[in-house]
């Protein structure tokens, strides 16, 4: 709190500590990938000290209600927004891009800066787009597999903890093998080759299979391509 000033400061609602003008930090209202997942005052201090640092202050909004004059505003903000219409004109510039082949010139840009990029720089790009990522659904089911049939052996890694020439795998084997196994799902991965993948982990040492997301579908047939892959 700034000097006499009745507005106090606003903390994201996730509990990380940090200073906020909305509710949340950007992606820390996913529940699954809050700092303080599991955690409570008893097990960890920077909970308990939040905890005391928040208490006895009362929300902004509490025991107000907005006039009737603000609320029609807000009508009429929320309806100018979400019904706005742009002339034919403004869509065919909005269409058309900024020079023929501008879009192609961007795109090559891109790839070609990530092609020279070193790859520690790669590598610390991919693990800050990705530290906050947990198991998708498809991800939780095979990781559940796993453990099921090799408990404490393999590790999911596909949050950003492991990357190899730019690739971040899904699970890798943590009991001595060098191995590991990719997921692939239906839509985003159509119509790469499983190979490619292989190709790229094989000079490091490392044994991998890929499974389709499809596969999740036979539990039975999934266990036993494990195994085989396994006792390689």
């Amino acid at each position: 709190m700034c000097g006499d000033c009745e507005m106090a400061d606003k903390y994201c609602e996730c509990g990380c500590g940090s200073i906020v003008r909305g509710r949340f930090v950007w992606g820390h209202n996913n529940h699954c990938t809050s700092w303080n997942r599991g955690l409570t005052k008893e097990t960890d201090p920077r909970v308990l000290a939040l905890s005391e640092k928040v208490k006895g202050r009362i929300p902004f909004m509490k025991g107000r209600k907005h006039t009737e004059e603000t609320r029609r505003k807000m009508r009429e903000n929320h309806a100018d927004f979400t019904g706005r219409k742009y002339s034919e004109e403004t869509k065919r510039k909005m269409r058309k891009p900024k020079h023929e082949g501008h879009a192609e010139a961007v795109s090559e840009g891109l790839r070609r800066m990530w092609a020279n990029m070193p790859e520690k720089e790669k590598s610390k790009r991919i693990k800050k787009s990705l530290i906050c990522c947990s198991p998708n659904n498809q991800e939780a089911v095979l990781g559940q597999l796993l453990e099921r049939l090799y408990p404490k052996e393999w590790k999911f890694v596909g949050n950003g903890q492991v990357v190899i020439m730019g690739k971040c795998p899904d699970f890798i084997n943590i009991n001595g093998q060098k191995k590991i196994i990719e997921l692939f799902g239906n839509y985003w991965h159509r119509g790469q080759n499983p190979k490619d993948r292989e190709e790229i982990f094989k000079p490091f040492g490392y044994s991998t299979l890929v499974i389709w997301e499809k596969e999740l579908r036979n539990k039975e047939e999934l266990s036993h391509k494990l195994q085989e892959f396994h006792k390689q």
